[in-house]
């Protein structure tokens, strides 16, 4: 698959418009993959180093959510900061919201990684632009 770098470029400019962060579609994701494969061997290494940094665990977030969750943390660890305020003042949506967390945290986690590493090739290809 031949890298657009047009689309690089929409992607970037959607998540900039978008509230609440950008949610990656299948699209997305295959645009991203393209995007990686066709970095240089350097630009991967760094991409891979920087990623492993900043990314997401499920386990963490499992653990923000059990012993924080009725406020919200976990929901501010996955960048879903309108959702975090909305718990802190509403004790975990009245704990129905906690409860349906534990089933959708893994969803989230991979929304936001795939989020992350978008951001990551961007700012690679960026900063390698010759």
């Amino acid at each position: 698959m031949k890298w657009n770098e047009g689309l690089l470029d929409e992607l970037a400019e959607q998540r900039k418009q978008k509230e609440g962060g950008y949610k990656m579609s299948e699209k997305d994701t295959l645009v991203l993959r393209a995007a990686k494969e066709e970095l240089s061997t350097e630009q991967r290494e760094m991409f891979d180093q920087e990623y492993d940094k900043i990314r997401k665990g499920v386990l963490a977030t499992y653990l923000l959510w059990f012993f924080f969750g009725f406020i919200g943390i976990n929901k501010f660890y996955v960048r879903k900061t309108g959702m975090g305020v909305l718990y802190i003042f509403k004790g975990g949506l009245f704990v129905v919201g906690w409860i349906i967390d534990i089933f959708i945290i893994p969803m989230q986690v991979r929304e936001v990684n795939d989020t992350i590493a978008k951001e990551k090739v961007l700012e690679i290809k960026m900063l390698t632009k010759s």
